[in-house]
């Protein structure tokens, strides 16, 4: 089974361009969104008001860094949207200047729930976030469970060699795993540790450590949990194609769906309290269990109707 496991990481890391050109692409919206949200706002502010001795006409940008996490940015309503509302950005815009990094870095972890829902927020907001993450999931998905079936690689795979449809249900569920784990911390976790430090933004390494076993361990278990393991369950080929081409296009696009929902709502003061309502439930600790009993259940389903399909 070990065998299987590496011939399919191989597979999905080398020859799958997706995760590289995704990479690359977090990367870029990592270096350049701080930036772009620093040139919009920082010509409206005036520097002699919160840096002494200064004579420059524009805040340095870490300067700005600094005072945005120390949430001493004299701004209007209008530009705090942009920069810490969390019912307009929610968890919808990967933006480290985002109300819930912000919360975060002002919190300690000897303050307990208060400090886990932080965490928590930002782990839900890292999930959330990409519309490129989900189009590599559920592509990988596709890329592990439905082609090698179309291919005819499985049949060859278990008639050439001693294997069984348990090894390779197992060591394809380790490389999705596999997938998620080494993408959070390669698109996530590393380039917000780069960030804290190139910037200067006090940390303790006990939140930051707590906050990467969240996102990089514990995150990619319960996103996989569910929805994954029903898109998982829509690849076996008694359910009829079209309904896991809908279900990939609306769990992809899941995060600009939101984003609208937010957006066009705006001023309604119900919608928004609804949609905090639903955030703050999604991101607390009390929905794990469940979450993850139930992708259990869905994964023995899978595997009960593939071990009777023809392959």
């Amino acid at each position: 089974m070990l065998g299987l496991y590496r011939y399919y990481c191989r597979k999905l890391f080398l020859r799958n361009w997706r995760f590289w050109v995704v990479l690359i692409l977090q990367w870029i919206w990592w270096a350049s969104v701080p930036y772009l949200t620093y040139s919009l706002l920082s010509q409206r502010i005036n520097p002699s008001s919160l840096v002494q001795n200064t004579n420059t006409q524009q805040l340095e940008y870490k300067e700005f860094v600094q005072l945005t996490y120390q949430d001493k940015l004299p701004i209007s309503p209008e530009q705090k949207q942009i920069v810490n509302n969390p019912n307009l950005l929610g968890p919808t815009i990967a933006n480290p200047f985002d109300k819930k990094m912000v919360d975060f870095c002002q919190t300690h972890p000897s303050k307990g729930h208060v400090f886990f829902q932080a965490i928590n927020k930002i782990h839900l907001w890292n999930l959330t976030s990409w519309v490129i993450l989900f189009f590599l999931l559920y592509s990988a998905v596709d890329y592990l469970f439905t082609q090698p079936k179309i291919d005819g690689e499985e049949e060859i795979i278990l008639t050439l060699s001693r294997s069984k449809r348990s090894h390779l249900f197992l060591s394809k569920i380790g490389t999705l795993l596999t997938l998620f784990f080494v993408f959070n911390l390669a698109a996530f976790a590393l380039p917000l540790m780069i960030y804290f430090l190139v910037h200067g933004v006090s940390i303790s390494l006990a939140s930051y450590a707590l906050l990467f076993f969240q996102t990089v361990i514990v995150g990619p278990i319960i996103h996989f949990a569910f929805p994954l393991a029903f898109y998982i369950c829509l690849t076996l080929s008694s359910i009829p194609k079209y309904l896991k081409t809908i279900f990939f296009y609306l769990i992809t696009f899941s995060p600009i769906f939101w984003f609208l929902v937010k957006i066009f709502f705006f001023k309604s003061s119900g919608v928004q309290n609804l949609v905090g309502k639903l955030e703050n439930w999604g991101s607390h600790l009390l929905t794990y269990p469940p979450i993850i009993l139930v992708g259990i259940l869905l994964l023995v389903f899978y595997y009960w109707k593939y071990s009777k399909e023809d392959l």
